[in-house]
């Protein structure tokens, strides 16, 4: 196989992924994008040694706003907690690991990533909405993490 044969292949393989987001065990359906899954490292010098940051970026998810409820759903329940006192409310009942799942556009399972203790940050329930747009409608979903890996 020439090295031109060979270069063209391997661009074959990352070319039109596919992927699913699995919650729970289950498939979420509707998830048009995910961004964010990202791991910053820092060497931070405290007096006479360095130290190790790291910190796991929020992942951004894009999905339908007719598909799938279950991130919503879980929003509301985080959103909808509350204290008795009006102090700070535990997310260890909230949090959850997802999974994404990366496909090649033969519908072969590339990489999947485990993403651990996700919380929803931010929910936004509907965008901007226009009359003369042709965009789908979609609510996006922000999630901390506390570290994944990837196989």
């Amino acid at each position: 196989m020439s090295d031109s044969t060979q270069n063209a292949s391997m661009l074959e393989t990352y070319k039109n992924f596919k992927f699913r987001v699995k919650l729970d065990g289950n498939y979420v359906a509707g998830i048009s994008k995910v961004t964010g899954i990202k791991l910053t490292k820092k060497l931070v010098n405290d007096s006479k040694k360095f130290i190790e940051k790291r910190k796991f970026q929020a992942i951004l998810l894009e999905h339908g706003i007719f598909q799938d409820t279950e991130f919503e759903n879980w929003a509301k329940r985080v959103w909808n907690c509350h204290s008795e006192d009006n102090s700070k409310v535990s997310l260890k009942n909230f949090s959850k690991d997802i999974v994404i799942e990366a496909y090649n556009e033969t519908g072969e399972l590339k990489i999947t990533f485990k993403i651990f203790k996700c919380w929803i940050s931010e929910f936004q329930a509907m965008p901007e909405l226009d009359a003369g747009s042709n965009i789908m409608i979609i609510n996006t979903i922000i999630l901390e993490n506390e570290g994944w890996e990837g196989n």
